[in-house]
């Protein structure tokens, strides 16, 4: 079994920016996610079968969606899941239709997917006990050109995430 997710993965560039604008939003407790580990999850699949990738990683090349650009420019946090975040203020509609497309193919899969409406948004702490306030700051921008499957592996210092494929948006 491999712990994974569909995620929008930043580019280098676009990874130190949305690195410095979190180190400007003052975290007073948590713990801090580590800006290698920065990004934004468009569907989670959980625990997966490995005979289950292939279906996935099929599903994921036969999508056709246009590249968008996204602009992250405010911060918050949920005080239920205790992170900390940044996020778009406005979710193109690109975006939207890529998750739709990537939680139906996890339906025909047979794996359980999120039913919520989805909130965009890069976790930058977790496990906060105080309240942060929203904030917002000058545009990160972001030209989407891909989307990626990620395994998430648990290490005694939290999670690392790695990249195990990834697919151009067109």
């Amino acid at each position: 079994m491999k712990r994974l997710f569909f995620a929008l993965w930043p580019h280098d560039g676009v990874r130190a920016m949305l690195a410095q604008q979190a180190r400007l939003i003052h975290v007073n407790t948590g713990r801090r996610v580590p800006p290698e580990n920065f990004h934004i999850t468009l569907v989670f699949l959980g625990n997966v079968e490995e005979q289950s990738i292939p279906v996935l990683t099929g599903a994921a090349e036969g999508l056709s969606i246009a590249g968008f650009p996204l602009q992250i420019n405010h911060g918050g946090w949920w005080k239920r899941a205790k992170v900390a975040w940044l996020a778009p203020a406005y979710t193109p509609e690109p975006l939207l239709e890529l998750v739709r497309q990537l939680n139906h193919q996890g339906r025909l899969a047979g794996l359980p997917v999120d039913e919520r409406d989805y909130n965009p948004h890069l976790t930058i702490a977790r496990k906060l006990t105080r309240p942060l306030k929203p904030c917002s700051f000058e545009p990160i921008h972001w030209d989407v050109r891909e989307f990626c499957l990620v395994e998430s592996v648990t290490h005694e210092k939290g999670a690392r995430y790695r990249v195990m494929q990834s697919w151009t948006l067109v």
